[in-house]
């Protein structure tokens, strides 16, 4: 690339007015808020101890997700509904002097990985909320086996002895 071509990049002037555009600012701002909600909720769920075998108050520790995830699925699906009919139907409002085409690509394209990357993001957190239920699911399978078979070993052996002894 030549320093004509990079001084001709440099040139365009694209920049976005909070106060002539609410309405992309509405759900640039609504996604910093979803999105601060998702890294506080997926980093519980991450720094959330599964104990091995005394499942104690874990499934409690697991409902106190319930609401937390319902809310944010529910900011989600509102977030998603209006940034989608705004990138269907863009509404911007530029200053004269800039390229009105070039921002309106830069700016719908930036809206488009948001909506994008909220939605990687959300399958991300359930998947991560599911694994945990799951697991606990297993461990306690797994704890009634252990008893079970303790309880069936335990059995055999008085039968056994109960056959030696007569």
């Amino acid at each position: 690339m030549t320093s004509d071509n990079c001084s001709q990049i440099r040139r365009h002037r694209i920049g976005l007015s909070r106060d002539k555009n609410p309405d992309y600012y509405k759900i640039y701002d609504r996604f910093d808020l979803i999105m601060q909600k998702w890294n506080t909720i997926n980093k519980q769920l991450h720094d959330l101890k599964q104990p091995r075998v005394f499942l104690f108050c874990q499934k409690s520790r697991l409902k106190a997700f319930y609401q937390p995830m319902e809310d944010l699925q529910k900011d989600f699906r509102e977030w998603d509904a209006l940034a989608t009919k705004f990138l269907y139907n863009p509404n911007f409002t530029f200053i004269k002097d800039e390229e009105r085409e070039l921002g309106v690509l830069h700016f719908t394209n930036l809206l488009s990985n948001m909506i994008n990357r909220l939605n990687i993001n959300m399958f991300i957190i359930a998947d991560n909320f599911v694994k945990l239920q799951m697991n606990h699911k297993n461990q306690v399978n797994f704890v009634i086996a252990i008893f079970a078979t303790a309880i069936s070993i335990c059995g055999l052996s008085l039968a056994i002895y109960g056959l030696f002894i007569k």
